[in-house]
C-alpha cells in the first residue's frame, strides 16, 4: 500500500496542509492556524478534526510522516500538546515538529546559510547556517513585539482610529465596510478570543488604501520598526542579503524594498509561502 507524508505550514492565522505521495502533491487544503503559544488542547483538537475530515479517514491512515512547522514551535515545551493531538489522529505516522522560522529558512535558503525573516500575522528573524538557526531575534509576541507584522500594522491603524486621528474619508469608509465602531473594536480587543487575528485582519484593507499618504506613512513606520529592531540586534554580525517569507512581505513588497534600501539592506528573495520549498526539501527524506 502506497503511503504518503504530510507537510504543514501553520501561522497564527492560517495553516496550509499538503499531502505528498510518490513525490507528487495529492491534494492540499487550509485550516485555521495553530499557534502553540496561545491555543489550548481543545482548540488544537478542533483543527485536527477539520484536517481529518478534509483528508478523509482512509487517506489519514496512510500518512507515514508528518513535518509540522508552526508558530510558537521553537519552544519545545509548547509542542507537547500538539504532538499528542497529532499522534492521536495519525497513530502510525512519524511526527517531526519544528518552528515556522526554520521552515522559512529551509524553503528560502535550502542548505545554504542566510539571513531570514517572516512577516505575516507575526514577525520573526534569524541567522541560518544551512542546517539550523544559530541566532534569533527574541520572540516577544504581538503585545510587546512583532514589528513589521500584520498585527503590528493593524495596531498602528487601530490606534489612530481609536484616537480619531484617521483621515475622515478613511474613517467613514472603514466603519462602513467593517460595521465597526469605537466600542466594537474595544470589545474585539479585550473581550473576545484571538485579538491578534482581529488586529491583523485589517492588513488587506490597509494594503488596498496604500496610495493614501496617511496609510502609506503607517506602513512605512511598521517596516522601519522591523529594520530598526533587527539591524540593532544583529549589529555585531556580518549580514548577507535578507530573505523574507509571509503574506505581509509578499503583499507589501514594494514598500519593504524601499525601506530596506533606506537602511542599506538588500532583499534577496520574498515568498508568500514556504510549501513549494519544503516539498523539495523533504520529498526524498
Amino acid at each position: 500500500m502506497s503511503k504518503s507524508f504530510l507537510i504543514v505550514d501553520s501561522g497564527a492565522t492560517k495553516a496550509d496542509w499538503v499531502v505528498v505521495k510518490d513525490n507528487k502533491v495529492i491534494f492540499d487544503f487550509s485550516t485555521v492556524g495553530i499557534n502553540v503559544t496561545y491555543h489550548n488542547r481543545y482548540e488544537i483538537e478542533e483543527v485536527l478534526e477539520d484536517v481529518v475530515r478534509q483528508m478523509g479517514e482512509a487517506e489519514a491512515k496512510k500518512v507515514e510522516k508528518i513535518f509540522f512547522f508552526g508558530a510558537g514551535c521553537g519552544n519545545k515545551a509548547n509542542t507537547e500538546i500538539l504532538f499528542k493531538v497529532l499522534n492521536s489522529n495519525f497513530k502510525l505516522a512519524e511526527i517531526k515538529i519544528e518552528s515556522d522560522l526554520l521552515a522559512a529558512c529551509q524553503a528560502l535558503c535550502g542548505r545554504e546559510k542566510g539571513w531570514v525573516a517572516i512577516l505575516g500575522t507575526g514577525a520573526a528573524s534569524c541567522l541560518y547556517d544551512g542546517e539550523k538557526i544559530i541566532k534569533q531575534t527574541p520572540s516577544l509576541g504581538y503585545l510587546l513585539g512583532d514589528e513589521g507584522s500584520g498585527t503590528y500594522l493593524g495596531k498602528l491603524f487601530l490606534t489612530k482610529y481609536l484616537q480619531k486621528a484617521l483621515p475622515q474619508s478613511i474613517k467613514e469608509d472603514f466603519e462602513t465596510k467593517f460595521e465597526l465602531s469605537h466600542l466594537k473594536v474595544l470589545e474585539n480587543l479585550y473581550q473576545k478570543p484571538f485579538p491578534n487575528r482581529f488586529i491583523s485582519s485589517f492588513a488587506p484593507y490597509i494594503s488596498s488604501h496604500i496610495e493614501n499618504p496617511f496609510i502609506y506613512s503607517l506602513c512605512q513606520q511598521n517596516f522601519e520598526r522591523f529594520f530598526q529592531v533587527n539591524l540593532d540586534y544583529y549589529s555585531n554580525y556580518v549580514q548577507s542579503e535578507l530573505n523574507i517569507l509571509g503574506s505581509i512581505a509578499f503583499n507589501f513588497r514594494e514598500i519593504i524594498e524601499k525601506v530596506a534600501k533606506q537602511y542599506e539592506v538588500k532583499i534577496n528573495n520574498i515568498e508568500k509561502s514556504p510549501i513549494s520549498g519544503l516539498i523539495k526539501m523533504y520529498s526524498n527524506v
